[in-house]
């Protein structure tokens, strides 16, 4: 396979990837869960603040400190930022070890508040009322329509379609 990508740049594909995952995985090419943990934390990132978590290579090597969501987002509660940190933890030891000990950091959604007011009923329509729904004449027949088989020479693209299948 050749690639006519110079060699100084990054892909969007790698860009984009990289910014998901741990940078053991990239690195060693490690299978670990905790490479799970990190890419699901990655992505609920993303899914909260819109914007794309810095990457692992960067936070290693320049020893940069990925942005908390909360920084973003301040609506954001306590707990769910905690979890997406925790998940996203540089190293893989400091990760939560397995999916369901990530899962139980984020919050349960709280049910709704019920409102104080009765929602009105709609009533169940009687005859009457659907007969006040019917028109009084018939609509017209509906002409069938007619899909032309032959060419048009006149707009090429509207030419009729060949469904062939090949064995």
């Amino acid at each position: 396979m050749m690639s006519w990508e110079r060699a100084d740049s990054e892909s969007p594909t790698k860009s984009i990837i990289s910014a998901f995952a741990p940078y053991e995985q990239m690195v060693r090419g490690s299978r670990k869960i905790t490479v799970d943990v990190y890419t699901l934390a990655a992505s609920l990132y993303y899914v909260v603040t819109g914007q794309r978590p810095m990457d692992s290579f960067t936070r290693k090597l320049d020893d940069a400190e990925l942005i908390p969501p909360q920084q973003l987002i301040s609506g954001l509660s306590d707990a769910t930022n905690q979890a997406i940190l925790s998940g996203m933890a540089l190293e893989a030891k400091d990760r939560p070890q397995s999916m369901e000990a990530w899962l139980e950091l984020l919050p349960l959604p709280s049910a709704p508040k019920p409102s104080r007011t009765v929602p009105r009923r709609t009533p169940r329509p009687t005859p009457q009322m659907l007969a006040s729904t019917v028109p009084e004449t018939p609509l017209p027949p509906q002409s069938p329509i007619s899909v032309p088989n032959q060419p048009n020479p006149t707009n090429p693209r509207k030419q009729p379609l060949i469904f062939t299948q090949y064995q």
